[in-house]
């Protein structure tokens, strides 16, 4: 006999009424965001804290604000699914999803990695660069449909979980 699967709300609430789960979404999410700002210049820390929110990078802001709560949001998920089924299976694809949204979201060629990919790779580093700047957009709008894609994956899987 199978139970009736959870609704998503019960699960969130299950997941993030536990203080530690929260805690651990709220710590992702800050670091993440203060992380990915910074590295799209948007968040400077010198010569003294400053942020950059032109209209040219209101966009981008979004949607690095929108990286950073649905890899916090599916993180903390992936966590309690990991304790509290011993279910690593399924939850590798929270991991890997958040870590290709974070990593995706990062400009590489605004930042001292595109230097350092051109200067060791030459003309394929500058292509690699040159492609990751001008679809950069779309990249992080994939990232975020990965990311829901993961959570769905993974709500799925607390579903099945629940028979008797």
């Amino acid at each position: 006999m199978e139970v009736k699967s959870p609704s998503h709300g019960m699960m969130i609430k299950s997941v993030f009424s536990r203080p530690a789960y929260f805690g651990t979404s709220v710590a992702i999410f800050i670091v993440m965001l203060v992380a990915l700002l910074s590295a799209n210049q948007i968040l400077f820390f010198e010569p003294y804290l400053a942020i950059n929110l032109s209209q040219d990078s209101f966009l981008n802001f979004s949607l690095l604000v929108t990286l950073s709560a649905l890899s916090a949001f599916v993180i903390g998920i992936t966590i309690f699914q990991i304790r509290e089924f011993h279910s690593s299976k399924k939850a590798g694809t929270g991991i890997a999803g958040s870590l290709i949204g974070s990593i995706t979201s990062v400009c590489t060629s605004c930042s001292g990695i595109g230097v350092s990919m051109i200067s060791t790779l030459g003309a394929t580093g500058a292509t690699a660069v040159s492609f990751l700047d001008m679809y950069s957009i779309p990249i992080k709008i994939a990232s975020i449909f990965l990311l829901v894609a993961s959570y769905f994956i993974m709500s799925r899987t607390k579903s099945t979980k629940c028979k008797i």
